[in-house]
């Protein structure tokens, strides 16, 4: 089988039983697969325009034909032309272990489709023994929900007991099955442990929703978040300070602000009391 990075899959489209209530996005799963032990050699050796076919045959069957389902409903000319490719986001590699964050992207080879796809994130831990792909969930699962997203590695914040990935994810309601006067974008922060790929923080720092009605009139609401990070004596990650504002139809809301605490015996942040 060629191996590539992006990789068309055929599919199938499924039963009227199962297909009744089709998703305009890809699901948002945190769950774990094992990687076979022929797969687990080819992707430790394996340059980033290599490891596409055995990262996704890694994912199940629902997984991946999500993808066509989500194309499926962009319109007539996109059905049968779902795309699943796969992008090196990072990358740790030790005499024991390779470490890969990627980026699974579902898209459409059409070209009248090309701005569109939606993405999410997956950590690979490559071991001598048992290797394993994590799915990172990006936000809350939505089934009826059409936003799509997509991802970023930006940097590496060492804690105490961890370290941490912090994720860029831009979310947008403009999707092709969808369009209308509304519209809702997002950007968020996820810092996730690189040791197991778990989110131990989420923080929102940009949300513009646009509401259309005809008959109450359009609303407007901006939230803007500021994020301070502190450290230890130590150079490490202790806590991030989240101050919150936002704008309803142009007026001030009430300003908020919340810090969250580093507990390196948990390897989460938590809230004061």
């Amino acid at each position: 089988m060629l191996r590539i990075a992006s990789i068309v899959f055929v599919l199938l489209t499924c039963a009227a039983s199962v297909c009744a209530q089709p998703r305009h996005n890809l699901p948002q799963r945190a769950d774990r697969f094992p990687i076979p032990p022929d797969a687990r050699e080819r992707l430790r050796a394996a340059e980033a325009s290599g490891m596409g076919a055995d990262v996704l045959e890694t994912l199940p069957v629902d997984f991946r034909t999500a993808c066509g389902d989500v194309v499926r409903a962009w319109g007539a000319s996109a059905r049968g032309t779902a795309v699943w490719s796969v992008r090196e986001l990072h990358r740790e590699k030790s005499a024991a272990r390779v470490t890969l964050l990627v980026a699974l992207r579902c898209s459409s080879s059409q070209p009248a489709y090309a701005g569109f796809a939606d993405e999410r994130a997956a950590l690979v831990l490559l071991l001598a023994g048992a290797s394993h792909l994590q799915l990172i969930p990006l936000a809350e699962d939505c089934a009826n929900c059409s936003e799509l997203f997509r991802v970023a590695f930006e940097r590496i914040h060492p804690a105490e007991g961890a370290a941490l990935w912090e994720l860029r994810v831009a979310s947008s309601s403009k999707n092709p099955c969808c369009d209308g006067p509304s519209s809702d974008t997002a950007e968020r922060v996820l810092l996730v442990r690189a040791s197991d790929g778990r989110t131990v923080l989420e923080i929102e720092t940009l949300r513009e929703i646009r509401e259309h009605d005809d008959e109450s009139g359009d609303t407007e609401e901006i939230c803007r978040a500021d994020v301070a990070i502190s450290h230890d004596n130590a150079g490490k990650l202790a806590a991030i300070a989240v101050t919150r504002r936002c704008t309803l139809d142009g007026k001030a809301q009430p300003e908020t602000t919340r810090e969250h605490r580093w507990n390196p015996a948990r390897r989460v942040f938590e809230l004061p009391d």
